[in-house]
């Protein structure tokens, strides 16, 4: 068994992700008890986080952007290791939303303990659920919308970064329409109609830097749900501005409202964005499960 496991995207940062982890290991950053996973796909990470995750107390450190982060929680909740694995997370990726939501927070760490173990906090994580029982786990935001259809382009793209993320959502802005939705929070209806954006956040940035629910923290057992009404294109390109910069929930076409479980129901399923990952829209659950993970202080 290895104590410390250091997951390093390949590809992320255009190779600074791979460079940052080599380092680490070579100045033993982490001691000589140190794996070094580098896979060169989803599907291989998946494989080789599942054998490296014992079930005793382990480190993770995750050198990547919030895809990275996405899948190496999936697999720690999947195998129900949420209290034996303390994360840490060196940002490196073109979206590294999470890592700002970090740095918000603001959250002061437990003292160490006698165990030696690093100073951690809890954070909070969000289940989703399809009406046909299948679930996904995400750590930072949940959006439909124009969310999903950037997230749509960008699953199209042969490429990453701030660029291909540029492309994608232009290309969104000129062909989004709004869709029709149906949401219901902590089991009461709030709003039914045509919305441009929905988020569903734990923490309070997504779409590399937006800061959509400045609100959120990151354990205190709700979500926040943002939503920006139907509106035409001439006037989405400034209120999209507005909601980057993180002023925009007392403004009449945003709605906002917190909770603990949230249901939504589209009219036409569109698609869906999960902390980077692209999937089907549709009726769908989003639990909020308090402090189900552990993040360390130290880097």
């Amino acid at each position: 068994m290895h104590n410390i496991i250091i997951l390093a995207n390949p590809s992320a940062g255009a190779g600074q992700a791979q460079v940052l982890a080599r380092r680490l290991i070579q100045n033993r950053q982490f001691g000589s008890d140190t794996l070094l996973l580098e896979p060169t796909s989803v599907d291989r990470a998946r494989s080789q986080l599942d054998q490296a995750l014992t079930g005793e107390d382990q480190r993770l450190v995750v050198i990547g952007g919030d895809g990275t982060l996405h899948l190496a929680v999936n697999r720690v909740l999947e195998k129900g290791l949420g209290e034996k694995i303390t994360f840490s997370l060196l940002p490196a990726g073109s979206g590294s939303d999470f890592f700002r939501s970090l740095r918000y927070t603001g959250r002061t760490a437990n003292e160490p303990g006698d165990s030696g173990q690093p100073r951690s906090f809890p954070v909070d994580a969000l289940q989703i659920q399809w009406a046909d029982g299948s679930h996904r786990y995400g750590i930072n935001t949940v959006s439909a919308g124009i969310a999903g259809d950037i997230s749509a382009a960008m699953a199209a793209s042969a490429t990453n970064g701030f660029a291909a993320y540029l492309r994608a959502t232009l290309k969104a802005f000129l062909h989004h329409q709004p869709g029709k939705f149906l949401i219901t929070i902590d089991s009461e209806p709030f709003f039914r109609g045509a919305l441009t954006l929905i988020a569903v956040t734990n923490g309070a940035y997504f779409g590399q830097g937006m800061k959509v629910a400045p609100k959120a923290r990151i354990s205190d057992g709700q979500a926040e749900l943002v939503a920006a009404r139907a509106m035409s294109r001439q006037s989405l390109f400034f209120r999209i501005l507005r909601i980057y910069l993180g002023n925009h929930l007392g403004a009449p076409y945003v709605l906002y409202r917190r909770g603990r479980e949230i249901s939504i129901h589209q009219a036409s399923p569109g698609t869906l964005d999960i902390d980077g990952e692209h999937l089907p829209g549709g009726d769908l659950t989003i639990r909020v499960i308090p402090d189900a993970l552990k993040f360390s202080c130290d880097p």
